[in-house]
This record gives C-alpha cells, sequence and structure tokens, in this order.
C-alpha cells in the first residue's frame, strides 16, 4: 500500500516536471502546440496572419440639398459650407491676411459646418469678399458643389405652377369638346334608307363625321389631365428625389407622365392617319422603351448614362420615323359599303346603291400634317434638354423646368387644341396639298349629287362641321 501510494507520488512529479520544461530551440514545435509559432500570439496567430483582416467599409457620401446661408456642398467634409461674398470693392491677394488660422466646426443649425471667423478675408478669390452674407452674391469655394443651381427655386416653382393651369384648362376644354361630338355623333339615318350611312366605316355627310373627332378629343383632355397631375406634384414639391453622385433633383413624375401620354398621343396620331394596328403596336412598344430607358440614363452614375441615352435613341429615332412616313403615303379615297367592301364603280354613277362612304380620316388628313410636325419638332428637342439637364448638369434646375414646361404646354395642350378645331378639307384641298389619292376625279362633285337625293343637314362640300 505504501509502495503504491510512493509510486503514484513519483510518477506525477515525473509528468509536472516534464510538462514545465522548456522546449529546446531547436526543436520543432508540435503541430497543435499553442506555444509555438502557430500559437495565437505567433506569426500564423488569429490576430495577423491566421484570417484575413476587412478593413470596414467606409460610409458614402451623397451630395444633399443645402440652406441658403451655406448653399455649397463639400464632398470633404460631406457637409454644408458658406461661400466666399463677393466684395463691393477690389481686393487685391496681397492684401489678404492669412494670420489667423481658419477651419471649419460643427455647427448648431441643422448639423450643417460653419466656417469659423467669418468676418475675415477670403482664401485667396480673385475679387475678395468675406464669408457668408446673401447666398446670391457667393462664390463657391475650392472643391465644392454649389447646389443652388441644382434645385428647383422660386422661379422654377412658379414656372410648374403655370404649367400646371395651362394642362389643367385645357383638359377641361378637350373634355368637354369630346362630350359634345359624342353627343352629335348619332346616326342620323334617311328613314327611305336606313343604312345610307355607316360609322364604323365611315361618312362623308351628315353628323355621323362627329364620331371620328370624338376619341381624339378625349385622349387629348386625358393627355393634358394627366400632364396637368405631374406638374400638380412637382409644383408642390414632390415627384423627385436629389441624386447621391451630384445633387441634383430629378423629377420622376416628368417620365411617370411621359410614358402614360405620349403612347396616347400616338394613338391619334395613328387615328388620323389610318394606320393599321401592326403600326401602332411597333410605335407604342419603341415609346415605351424610349421614355423607360432615359428614365434609368437619368438615375446612372457616370459613363454608364450615356449607354442608356444611346439606346433611348435608338428606340427614338424609327418612330419620328414613321410619324413623318405617314404623311407621305398614298390617302385611301376608296368608296366602301355598309360591310367594308369596297365598291369599284363611280359614286357618282349609281346614287341609290347601299350606302357607300369613304373612310373619314381623309376630311381631316391634312390636319394630321399639322398635328405631326408639331409633334416631331417638340419631341425632337426632349432629348437635347436631357443632354444639358440630366447628362451634362450644364442647365440649371430652373432651366430645366422651363424648357420641359414650355416644351409640354406645346406637345400637349397646342396638340390637343389641333385636335379639337380640326376643319374638314375637301377632296380638292386634300389633292392641291399634293396628297396621292387612290381613286381620282371630282369626287366632293360626286358626293354632292349623291347628298342632294337625300334629306342629310350637311352636304360633302362643307368647309366646316
Amino acid at each position: 500500500m505504501k509502495f503504491s501510494l510512493v509510486s503514484s507520488f513519483a510518477l506525477i512529479a515525473t509528468a509536472a516536471g516534464q510538462q514545465g520544461d522548456p522546449q529546446p530551440a531547436d526543436a520543432a514545435p508540435a503541430q497543435g502546440n499553442y506555444g509555438g509559432q502557430e500559437s495565437y500570439g505567433g506569426q500564423e496567430s488569429y490576430g495577423e496572419q491566421g484570417i484575413e483582416r476587412v478593413e470596414p467599409l467606409a460610409a458614402k457620401c451623397c451630395v444633399r440639398r443645402c440652406p441658403s446661408s451655406a448653399p455649397f456642398f463639400s464632398r470633404e467634409s460631406c457637409g454644408c459650407v458658406v461661400g466666399i461674398q463677393r466684395a463691393q470693392y477690389s481686393v487685391s491677394s496681397a492684401q489678404m491676411s492669412y494670420s489667423q488660422p481658419q477651419g471649419y466646426s460643427q455647427g448648431d443649425q441643422g448639423g450643417y459646418r460653419k466656417l469659423q471667423n467669418a468676418d475675415q478675408q477670403g482664401f485667396g478669390a480673385e475679387d475678395g469678399g468675406v464669408f457668408g452674407g446673401d447666398s446670391d452674391d457667393m462664390v463657391a469655394p475650392a472643391n465644392t458643389i454649389d447646389t443652388r443651381r441644382l434645385q428647383v427655386t422660386r422661379s422654377g416653382v412658379i414656372t410648374l405652377w403655370i404649367g400646371f393651369a395651362v394642362l389643367f384648362l385645357a383638359s377641361i376644354c378637350y373634355i368637354n369638346k369630346y362630350l359634345f361630338y359624342f353627343n352629335f355623333s348619332g346616326d342620323h339615318e334617311d328613314s327611305s334608307n336606313p343604312k345610307h350611312l355607316d360609322w364604323r366605316v365611315g361618312a362623308y355627310v351628315g353628323d355621323n363625321v362627329y364620331a371620328f373627332l370624338a376619341s381624339p378629343s378625349l385622349i387629348a383632355g386625358i393627355v393634358c389631365f394627366f400632364a396637368s397631375l405631374a406638374y400638380l406634384a412637382m409644383a408642390t414639391k414632390h415627384g423627385f428625389y436629389i441624386r447621391c453622385h451630384d445633387g441634383r433633383a430629378f423629377f420622376y413624375a416628368r417620365y411617370v407622365d411621359w410614358i402614360i401620354t405620349t403612347p396616347l398621343m400616338l394613338h391619334a396620331l395613328a387615328h388620323f392617319s389610318n394606320a393599321d394596328d401592326n403600326m401602332w403596336h411597333f410605335l407604342f412598344f419603341n415609346d415605351v422603351l424610349m421614355i423607360a430607358s432615359g428614365l434609368i440614363g437619368s438615375t446612372v452614375e457616370g459613363g454608364d448614362k450615356w449607354a442608356f441615352f444611346g439606346f433611348s435613341m435608338l428606340t427614338f429615332i424609327p418612330v419620328i420615323y414613321e410619324l413623318c412616313r405617314l404623311d407621305k403615303k398614298e390617302v385611301d379615297a376608296q368608296v366602301y359599303d355598309t360591310a367594308g367592301n369596297v365598291e369599284p364603280d363611280n359614286f357618282g354613277t349609281a346614287p341609290a346603291r347601299n350606302g357607300g362612304a369613304v373612310q373619314p380620316y381623309i376630311w381631316f388628313y391634312r390636319s394630321y400634317r399639322n398635328m405631326m410636325n408639331v409633334t416631331v419638332v417638340t419631341w425632337s428637342l426632349y432629348p437635347l434638354v436631357w443632354i444639358l439637364a440630366e447628362g451634362t448638369n450644364t442647365l440649371t434646375a430652373n432651366g430645366e423646368a422651363i424648357f420641359y414646361t414650355v416644351l409640354d404646354i406645346i406637345s400637349k395642350a397646342f396638340f390637343g387644341y389641333l385636335i379639337v378645331s380640326c376643319r374638314r378639307n375637301t377632296m380638292a384641298q386634300l389633292q392641291s396639298s399634293g396628297y396621292k389619292v387612290t381613286q381620282t376625279g371630282d369626287l366632293d362633285a360626286n358626293f354632292a349629287t349623291y347628298t342632294s337625293t337625300r334629306s342629310i343637314k350637311k352636304t360633302a362640300g362643307s368647309s366646316d362641321l
């Protein structure tokens, strides 16, 4: 028993001594030995080279709106700073004092940084001046962004309110005109021949011609109404956000307006040009792609924006080309019966047959040219404003608001006015304008001969409604 206890104590002491012995310098450390070279404190430790060290991500500095008292944004401090006020007199650089250090300190107004010693001379502006004062008379310090050019101010807001008022009043007028056309577009049929007119294939006399103008008049009213809603949102300082990369106020409400209203305007143009469904679908999808790609390009930073702008132009050019080509096509002046079949005989030789009629668009085809010219000219100016405003920041936010407002009023309100005020042209006027028609001859005289045998309110030779 005693021997066993002595032996146990001896074994424990021996193990403790071996464990406490220092390892020889030339001995290779064990693979799992924490005290060796691969220990926590060694060269391969987790704190140094054992685990890859991840640097914390730097906070992104977004350019934001600045108050009028400090309208310049500094990327270095990521804050708004005051500018250098223009002096009323010239101060040479030798007269400027740099004796007192000037720096930034945390202000107490909205967290914006202010320049200390605001009453001291400037940092070397050519015209001298002091810090602070009227924001309209400030020069931007070095490496700052003048946010006054990137925000819509009072003049821009007034312009947006004018755009809202004009478009809203125009929408009311055009919708009322639609109701007038709708109420007077009934089938004023002759009791002796109730099928002599059919507005589904067109009419050349009588109040049925109003039916052709009802639909585009409604479109004109809806277009102006949607546009006025967009301008109401922008005028009340909504429908925009401040772009992070440059601080410009980007009004996405415009693009919401355009992507809804421009397809409707193209539908009205297709209606007056008698374009088929395939052409209307082509114009519609190209127009939507044009607006969507322009919207994406307006929100993209750097050179990538021009790729989206180029894509927008690739879809815009075919729209303009097809609108111009529709003005050059041959006008279908063939006579159709109530079933929609072409009647081959000359209209004046058989006044009693099935009540044939031409398609009504030929009586307003000269109006299509005016609408097309307004659309092509104004729509072609939108990309130029985009380049100067959203693209390069050359145009101020107020200038952008003014230019877009003028273009919207012309391309929408004036466009609608051309629709609701158009007057019926005669066949002679159509041919004198250089249009080619599928049927020649004095059709006006033939139609007048036909209508003289029936109790119709208006004759084909009438120049108005």
